[in-house]
C-alpha cells in the first residue's frame, strides 16, 4: 500500500473555498470592502492583508504570501498541505492502493453485500402477507391505504431489534415488536434489501421505541438490511421501469418515505400514477458535484473557530450511478415529493439534484408539502376537514 494521498475531489473543493469566509474563520475582521487592507490573521500589522472577491485569492504585503484558501490556511497556521485540506474539508489523506488491492476490496464488498442480501431475503420470506397489523397502522396514521393489495409489503408479529454494543463489541438484542417490512428492488426488479419498521400501535405515531442501553439515546424505529443504493420500494406501478412493464402507468411519483408517498397519493395523485419510495433523501437525489455553505448552521473547525457547515449543493454528480435512476422514455411526468418539515436549505438542494437527474422527457417537477408538514400530515388534515 502506497503513501497516504489526499483525494483530488477534496483538493479541488478546498481550492474553491470562499477565501473571505476562510479568512474570517481564521480571525480576519473586514470592513465594508474586503479588498481594503486589514490586519493579517497570520502576521498582524494594520493594513497588510486583503482579499480579491473577483479572483477569490488573498495577499499579504508584508510576507509576500498570497493565493487560494489552501495557501491562506498554511500561511496562518503553519500547517502542511494535507493538513490544510483537512481543515478546509474534513477529508484526511487515504493510502493509495494497488490495482490488486482495489480488486480485492471490491470483491470483499460484493461478498458482504450478497451475504447481507441473503439475510434480508430470509427476513422477507419469514414475514406474512399484510393483515390487521398494517391496516391498523395506516389507519392510525390517518392514511387510506390497502396494504393487502401491495405485494412489496409484509408484516411480522414479533420481530427482534438488534443494535451494536460498543462496550461488548457485538450486536445485542434489545427486544421484539411487531414490524412492517418492505421489499427493496433494483432497477431490474431484483430483490436487494428489506426495509424494516418496528411498530407499537399504542403510541400516537405507531412506531416502537427502543433505547441504547449504553447511552440512553432513542434509536431509530426504521432500519434497512441488505442494500438500498439505487433501490426503491414499489407501492404501485412498474417494478422495473421498462416500457412493457405495466405501460398504463405513464406517471411516476417518488418520495422519501412510505407515509409521504401514501399521503400524497391520497391528496393529489392523478390516475395511473406509479408510486415509488426512495427510502432516503440521498438515494433519491444522488451525490452533488460540490458542497456549499449552509446559511445558518455553524460548527467549530479543527482550530476551534466557528465556521459555516457545508452541505451537498444542488448540482448533481451525474457519474453517481448508485442512486435511484428514473429510466428515460418511460414516464410522461415525474413528480418528486418534498417534505416541508426538514431543513429547508439542504432538502431543497437535494430535491433540485433529484429533478436535474431525471430525464428531460419525463418533465420532472417538485411538489412541496406546506412548511412544517410532510404529505402524510397534509393527508391527515384533508381527512379531518372532510369529516367536519
Amino acid at each position: 500500500m502506497g503513501e497516504p494521498r489526499t483525494p483530488q475531489e477534496a483538493i479541488d473543493r478546498a481550492r474553491n473555498a470562499d477565501v473571505i469566509g476562510v479568512a474570517e474563520s481564521l480571525g480576519a475582521v473586514f470592513k465594508a470592502n474586503p479588498e481594503a487592507g486589514v490586519p493579517c490573521p497570520g502576521c498582524g500589522g494594520t493594513d497588510r492583508f486583503a482579499v480579491s472577491r473577483a479572483k477569490n485569492v488573498f495577499s499579504c504585503r508584508a510576507s509576500g504570501e498570497g493565493g487560494d484558501a489552501i495557501r491562506l490556511v498554511r500561511h496562518v497556521t503553519g500547517c502542511g498541505f494535507a493538513e490544510a485540506i483537512e481543515i478546509l474539508t474534513g477529508v484526511k489523506p487515504a493510502p493509495v492502493r494497488s490495482p490488486a488491492e482495489v480488486a480485492n476490496a471490491r470483491r470483499e464488498v460484493n461478498e458482504y453485500r450478497e451475504k447481507a442480501r441473503r439475510v434480508a431475503h430470509g427476513i422477507w420470506r419469514s414475514a406474512r402477507r399484510p393483515g390487521d397489523l398494517l391496516r391498523d397502522y395506516f389507519a392510525l396514521r390517518g392514511l387510506e391505504a390497502n396494504p393487502a393489495c401491495i405485494p412489496t409489503l409484509r408484516e411480522i408479529a414479533a420481530h427482534p431489534y438488534w443494535t451494536w454494543s460498543k462496550e461488548r463489541r457485538c450486536f445485542v438484542k434489545l427486544g421484539e415488536a411487531p414490524a412492517m417490512v418492505a421489499a427493496i428492488t433494483d432497477a431490474a426488479g431484483r430483490f436487494i434489501g428489506v426495509h424494516q419498521t418496528w411498530l407499537d400501535l399504542a403510541r400516537a405515531n405507531g412506531k416502537a421505541v427502543f433505547f441504547d442501553p449504553e447511552t440512553g439515546e432513542q434509536l431509530d424505529a426504521k432500519k434497512v438490511r441488505g442494500s438500498q443504493r439505487g433501490g426503491r420500494i414499489v407501492l404501485r406501478g412498474p417494478r422495473t421501469g421498462a416500457s412493457d412493464d405495466q405501460p398504463q402507468f405513464d406517471r411516476l411519483a417518488v418520495g422519501e418515505g412510505l407515509e409521504t408517498v401514501f399521503g400524497w397519493d391520497h391528496v393529489k395523485a392523478p390516475e395511473w400514477t406509479a408510486l415509488w419510495v426512495a427510502i432516503n433523501l440521498d438515494n433519491m437525489s444522488g451525490r452533488a458535484t460540490e458542497s456549499v455553505p449552509h446559511p445558518t448552521m455553524v460548527r467549530a473547525d479543527a482550530l476551534g473557530r466557528k465556521r459555516m457547515v457545508k452541505v451537498s449543493g444542488p448540482c448533481p454528480d451525474m457519474a453517481d450511478t448508485e442512486c435511484l435512476i428514473v429510466p428515460p422514455g418511460r414516464f410522461s411526468k415525474v413528480t418528486f415529493l418534498g417534505d416541508g418539515d426538514s431543513d429547508g436549505f439542504s432538502t431543497t438542494a437535494a430535491m433540485h439534484r433529484a429533478r436535474a437527474r431525471a430525464p428531460a422527457d419525463s418533465h420532472p417537477e417538485i411538489d412541496w408539502a406546506p412548511p412544517g408538514m410532510d404529505w402524510g400530515d397534509v393527508a391527515n388534515m384533508a381527512k379531518q376537514e372532510a369529516a367536519e
